[in-house]
């Protein structure tokens, strides 16, 4: 199928029973790469409300980077090489990283950031 990322069962590339749901975990982080990108180029134009959902868009990046290892892990034989995922879901993980520190350290504290 044109544009899937699914090992059919002839794969040389499929050795067990158990398959790792990775591209779908990749393509969800990298969705989520790509939401972030859209709020960071928001934010940067001025719609300060966009720096939230950068930080949101990390976090949840994070998670699925977490998901991501987690099936690496636990699957017999991913349909990907497994250090290939590793490497791409951190490498999204330092482009979200990036992002949220961009707005942390750009937006200016108001009163009600600061405490005393």
């Amino acid at each position: 199928m044109e544009g899937s990322l699914a090992l059919d069962e002839s794969s040389p590339h499929r050795h067990g029973t158990e398959r790792c749901d990775s591209p779908p975990l990749a393509q969800g982080a990298i969705a989520i790469t790509m939401e972030s990108m859209g709020a960071l180029v928001a934010w940067s134009s001025g719609e300060t409300a966009a720096a939230n959902s950068v930080r949101d868009c990390e976090h949840r990046a994070d998670d699925t980077k977490r998901e991501v290892w987690r099936a690496v892990r636990d699957s017999f034989s991913p349909p990907l090489d497994a250090e290939d995922l590793y490497t791409l879901s951190a490498d999204l993980d330092e482009v979200l990283n990036a992002a949220k520190d961009l707005v942390r350290e750009m937006v200016t504290p108001t009163p009600d950031h600061c405490s005393m």
